[in-house]
């Protein structure tokens, strides 16, 4: 097979994956995360809190209790960020497509390695996530 049949493939690979529900589910998690004006406003003002703490943390004689105060506003704004219904439906959307993007690497590692690609088992394959692994081989 030329090079220029596996790319090929690999676009077609590429349309199913965006035919897929997996997919179709995180534009639109995307999307509504995206348009949603007060979750924005409040991930904007997550990144100015963040840039105020910088440059707190920066001054040779910097005000801890205003850096302290600083951090519990930006705490309690990432929870109110992570917790919003856009957020929470956009995350599980992409942990979901992370883990089939994930088999999909892992099966093409694999089959780069010599593996058959007709046997090898995706669920077996490495999450990225170290925690679960017995090392890598």
């Amino acid at each position: 097979m030329f090079v220029i049949d596996i790319l090929a493939k690999a676009r077609e690979l590429g349309v199913l994956i965006q035919n897929d529900e997996i997919y179709k589910n995180l534009t639109e998690a995307r999307a509504k995360s995206d348009n949603n004006a007060e979750l924005q406003e409040k991930i904007a003002k997550f990144n100015l809190l963040r840039l105020d703490i910088d440059n707190e943390i920066m001054k040779p004689e910097r005000d801890e209790d205003r850096l302290k105060k600083l951090n519990e506003d930006l705490q309690a704004l990432y929870s109110e960020i992570t917790e919003s219904e856009e957020m929470v439906n956009f995350n599980k959307a992409k942990n979901e497509a992370d883990q089939l993007l994930n088999k999909v690497y892992a099966l093409l590692a694999a089959s780069f390695n010599g593996e058959d690609p007709n046997t090898y088992d995706v669920e077996s394959a490495c999450s990225g996530d170290c925690g679960s692994c017995g090392g890598c081989h």
